[in-house]
Order: structure tokens, then C-alpha cells, then sequence
């Protein structure tokens, strides 16, 4: 059902668009279409503003079917996440609450973090199992001179505010896989913080960690890395 503003929001509105002068003219262009839309997504997260001219940085990067980025770690703890997202509309399901609310998702520092996400399709069929892809980042890592190492389960919840589903579609993937330590969900069974592009609702999803199951070929496996002195 359409929202529809209560006369203190309407008031709110007329002063902040008398504030930043905007005309009667100004208006009917921003109703026009779906320009509100684009609005909405730049306060969501999914769309920023840059002024004429700038030049814009990629995100993120891909070098040999990995794809490098990095974000900033929030000192945030499950529960704050839980309460960011509740604020939003974004109720999780009880198994992702379960998770963040565990003692073994810790919160990070405000430190920058580089990740390094490598792609399903670097990884035979009965290879791409969670045991596996360890494995293979360890080999990749001696390779490249970094050292590929288990993140934070909050890994997930910075990843998910920083793409949007778009982005990590245009990324190849269907999603990305934290590969923290194992986090027990509702029912005590192991699982794993992930980013799902297909989820209409930008907070982070679970899957049940089966190691012996094979992961889809789409996904991708995201990992902290640490520079070897």
C-alpha cells in the first residue's frame, strides 16, 4: 500500500525544500518519472551522488577471477546491526539473528580491511567445498605474497552495506560467502554469513555449512587479506 506522509512530514518536507531552494519548477521535475526512486536508492545505500566532472574510483577490482576491495571496519555489534536494520524495514530471519547475537561475532575496529573474493569458477565441481576452497587460498596466497585469512563473521554486514545486489551481479556472482569461523544458528547447526544478490532486502542471509555439499559455481568466497613481511 503507498505510504502517505502525515501533515508534520508534509511540513517537514515544504521547510527542507524552501531550505535548499528549491522552486516550484524544481518540484515537478523531481515528481516527473522515477526520479524520487533514485533518491530513495542514494539514501538506501544503493546509489551515490558525484558532482560533474569528478572522477569515480571502481569499487572493486579483478585480477585472475578475484576480485579485490576493501571496507572499514565499524566497531557494531550484532545486536546494533540487528537494531540498523530493524530501523530500516529489514527484519531478518531467526537463524541471521541468532547469528549475530552469538558471542562469537565480534564486532571489528574502524580499521580498513582488504578482502579478497575468490570466484566459484576457479574451483572443479567437487572441489568447491568449504574444506577446498581453504585449502586454495592458502596455495593463492603464498602465490600472490599476501596471506588470505579467516574474517570476522561481520565481514558479511560490511560487504552487504557496501554493494548493492546490481553491483554484485555485475561482479559475476550470485553472491558472496564469508568464510568465518563457523557461527551456530537457531538449531545449533554451523553455519555461514552470506551476501545473496537475489534478496530483495539489503541485510545479510545464512547457509547451513554441509562440508562435504558443493558450493554453486556462482557464488563467491570472501576472505581478509594480510601482507606477508
Amino acid at each position: 500500500m503507498p505510504a502517505i506522509m502525515t501533515s508534520r512530514q508534509s511540513a517537514e518536507l515544504d521547510l527542507a525544500l524552501e531550505r535548499n531552494g528549491c522552486t516550484a519548477q524544481h518540484v515537478k521535475q523531481m515528481s516527473k518519472g522515477y526520479i524520487l526512486t533514485q533518491f530513495r536508492q542514494v539514501l538506501e545505500g544503493d546509489m551515490m551522488i558525484v558532482p560533474a566532472g569528478s572522477v569515480v574510483l571502481p569499487k572493486w577490482t579483478e585480477k585472475d577471477g578475484v576480485i579485490y576491495f576493501s571496507v572499514t571496519g565499524e566497531n557494531t555489534t550484532g545486536e546494533e546491526w540487528i537494531t540498523a536494520y530493524a530501523r530500516k524495514g529489514l527484519y531478518g530471519n531467526l537463524r541471521v539473528e541468532h547469528m549475530l547475537r552469538s558471542p562469537n561475532f565480534k564486532a571489528m575496529d574502524d580499521a580498513t580491511i582488504e578482502v579478497a573474493v575468490l570466484k566459484g569458477e576457479l574451483f572443479d565441481n567437487t572441489n568447491r567445498t568449504t574444506p577446498a576452497i581453504r585449502v586454495h587460498a592458502e596455495s593463492f596466497a603464498a602465490l600472490e605474497g599476501c596471506k588470505l585469512v579467516v574474517p570476522r563473521a561481520n565481514l558479511a554486514c560490511l560487504i552487504r552495506a557496501k554493494f548493492s545486489n546490481d553491483e554484485i551481479q555485475q561482479m559475476g556472482l550470485s553472491g558472496i560467502v564469508v568464510m568465518h569461523e563457523s557461527i551456530n544458528d537457531d538449531i545449533g547447526i554451523p553455519s555461514l554469513l552470506l551476501v545473496d544478490s537475489h534478496v530483495t532486502v539489503r541485510r545479510p542471509s545464512a547457509h547451513r555449512e554441509q562440508p562435504l555439499n558443493w558450493w554453486d559455481r556462482s557464488c563467491g568466497f570472501a576472505f581478509a587479506v594480510s601482507q606477508v613481511t
